[in-house]
């Protein structure tokens, strides 16, 4: 059997922090919000974990249909006084194994991590969701390229849909999708920042300047990436703009930054992926070298 399997989840944990009985109170608002859409599109709720919803629907073009609705409401309910929960959407069409009222597979899985990598107040969709989606879609749709999901044997192609466009939008709609290029369906842009050196030798400037150079070097190889030249990002050494000015400035979706530290002949590297639309981070690592 083959459905689309969105998935619907928020942002709670700063919230939460400063606000625990506002944050659950908003949340349960925000739920009953989305199960009325999801009845009025004609899905079903199926699964509800912390602050995350699972609905199926019948239609794909439909899923797309509630997601951007979804994200509208909400977003113009900002202005509450309890403070507003930010959410990410992911949707999928893939076979599920249907087991009593639950819904489990790879189907499902792909719409969790599709919702993990998007950012704050997006929707993320697959690639068999865009093909039925085909020119029924009133909404621009931009590609991610192919992307290695947590769990997901094979890289599959993501699309970000733009809920701010399209009838119903209104003039204060805002997408966290960056402004679309002249080729809507191009790779996205990413920029690499010279790394910082926070070393007190100065040899390790070098070292810096190269690890960043290589890693343009390295990432331009790919089809699937518009990666901004060295020569570009070499002005940036040094910036103190935060990234989501950085991104602006570039054009780009992604921002790639990061430091190195040594201390006699041990050198730590910490590099993050950031949205550079929201400047969320979407992934960091830190490693540990002997010089």
């Amino acid at each position: 059997m083959r459905r689309s399997c969105p998935q619907t989840s928020s942002v709670t944990a700063r919230l939460t922090a400063l606000d625990e009985e506002g944050t659950i109170r908003a949340l349960d608002r925000s739920r009953e919000r989305i199960g009325r859409l999801v009845a009025q599109y004609g899905g079903r709720i199926f699964g509800l974990a912390g602050d995350g919803v699972m609905a199926e629907f019948s239609s794909a073009v439909q899923a797309v249909r509630c997601a951007v609705q979804i994200q509208r409401d909400l977003t113009a309910d900002e202005g509450e006084s309890d403070g507003s929960l930010k959410f990410r959407i992911g949707i999928n069409l893939g076979d599920v194994v249907i087991a009593g009222d639950d819904l489990l597979g790879d189907g499902v899985n792909v719409a969790a991590r599709l919702q993990s990598i998007a950012g704050s107040s997006a929707i993320c969709i697959s690639g068999p969701v865009r093909d039925q989606l085909g020119a029924k879609t009133e909404f621009r749709v931009r590609s991610m390229g192919k992307r290695v999901l947590k769990n997901i044997p094979t890289a599959i192609p993501v699309f970000q849909v733009d809920w701010s466009t399209g009838p119903g939008a209104t003039k204060s709609a805002r997408s966290p999708s960056p402004a679309p290029s002249e080729d809507p369906s191009g790779p996205p842009v990413i920029a690499i920042l010279p790394f910082a050196n926070l070393a007190t030798d100065e040899l390790w400037e070098r070292f810096a300047i190269g690890l960043a150079a290589d890693i343009i070097a390295d990432l331009a190889r790919y089809p699937d990436l518009a990666v901004i030249s060295r020569q570009t990002m070499i002005a940036y050494k040094g910036c103190e703009n935060d990234v989501v000015s950085i991104g602006r400035e570039l054009k780009a979706d992604y921002v790639v930054e990061g430091n190195l530290q040594a201390t006699g002949d041990r050198v730590r590297i910490s590099v993050q992926l950031v949205d550079a639309s929201s400047g969320a981070s979407l992934w960091s690592a830190r490693y540990d070298e002997t010089a």
